[in-house]
């Protein structure tokens, strides 16, 4: 099977007549999404740009930076700008909320840098009316996927679903208004195993089919 760099370039172009269909990363997520017709040159271009060498080691990376520091700079603009050594129950939930703001902010600016970077490829490549959705993509992506790798995802994400579900009941139980927080990274995570696990019954339906 493929390595996760591969994987991912592979979901992102689609093979079609004449070279493949690269499927282009808008600034915001609502926004409609450009297809672009590619060569296999062009192909290789583009995913040294979108695709980082070390791929999983650069999402670990930022997803630790995110959560770990999205909360300290919270925690510190929380207490610089109200002075409490002790938290209260609106310090908590200014806290909550600039956590939230930042981590979509550090999202949004990942996603920016990546499209300014592209852009000067994309201006001089033509547009391609053969676009695919973002289901088609995924399905791709988990299709080069191994028995292995889907079986070390769905369990890595069962588990940070268990932890963030129990801190998150913790937290409810001392009436923390950040336990929402924790028990929606709990949904996230355990929806996140519901797939990659249901990915593997079909495949292993499959091969007994």
């Amino acid at each position: 099977m493929a390595d996760t760099r591969t994987q991912l370039i592979e979901a992102m172009f689609k093979p079609v007549e004449g070279g493949y269909v690269f499927r282009a990363p808008p600034s915001f997520w609502v926004w409609p999404t450009r297809f672009y017709l590619v060569t296999e040159h062009q192909k290789e271009q583009l995913a040294a740009v979108a695709v980082p060498r070390h791929v999983a080691i650069w999402q670990v990376a930022f997803l630790l930076i995110v959560l770990l520091g999205a909360p300290t700079l919270s925690t510190l603009a929380v207490w610089a700008y109200t002075g409490h050594d002790s938290p209260t129950t609106a310090d908590i939930w200014m806290l909550s909320i600039l956590s939230f703001l930042l981590m979509i902010g550090a999202a949004l600016a990942r996603r920016w840098w990546l499209v300014w970077k592209l852009a000067p490829m994309l201006k001089v490549l033509p547009r391609s009316e053969a676009g695919f959705s973002l289901k088609e993509m995924r399905e791709r992506a988990y299709q080069q996927m191994s028995v292995r790798q889907l079986v070390v995802v769905g369990a890595i994400s069962t588990v940070a679903a268990a932890v963030m579900a129990m801190t998150g009941f913790e937290k409810f139980l001392r009436s923390s208004p950040d336990a929402f927080i924790y028990a929606g990274c709990a949904v996230v995570f355990g929806f996140t195993a519901g797939i990659y696990f249901t990915r593997l019954i079909r495949r292993a339906d499959a091969t007994k089919g």
